[in-house]
């Protein structure tokens, strides 16, 4: 299913397609399509309100890293407390993008730690990160 599918089909009534759809927009969506997943993290179904609230933490941790510098503070700030809102165990995701191979993604990464305020785990990666070898990273940190 093509991005231009998944939109249109993420109202179908039937299950199996709005979660085919959730699943395209969570991976190639915009965060224009947040509000369509966002429905479905309601979903009568804990299959679909699963699946729509993963699509929803991917679409934001996404174009969180891909425009962070783009979005206005405040547009990251309530991305970051929706993501961190919807699934306390996002930090995990985005770990693993600081251990990414793209300096650009690593730091991105640690960014977006920082919209991220909840989490106590966030202040063992962070020391961490202060000891990493690239310069950038342990500024960033």
């Amino acid at each position: 299913m093509n991005i231009a599918l998944a939109r249109k089909n993420v109202i179908s009534p039937d299950a199996d397609t709005i979660i085919a759809s959730l699943r395209v927009l969570g991976d190639e969506g915009e965060l224009t399509d947040l509000q369509a997943v966002l429905v479905h993290a309601k979903n009568p179904s804990p299959h679909i309100r699963t699946i729509a609230i993963d699509a929803a933490c991917a679409l934001i941790r996404a174009n969180l890293i891909a425009h962070f510098n783009k979005l206005h503070a405040d547009i990251r700030k309530k991305l970051g407390i929706l993501m961190e809102s919807l699934d306390p165990l996002i930090i995990d995701e985005i770990a693993k993008d600081i251990y990414s191979d793209d300096d650009t993604v690593r730091v991105r990464a640690i960014q977006i730690l920082g919209l991220l305020k909840k989490n106590p785990k966030i202040r063992d990666l962070v020391a961490q990160l202060v000891q990493d070898r690239n310069e950038k990273i342990r500024a960033t940190a």
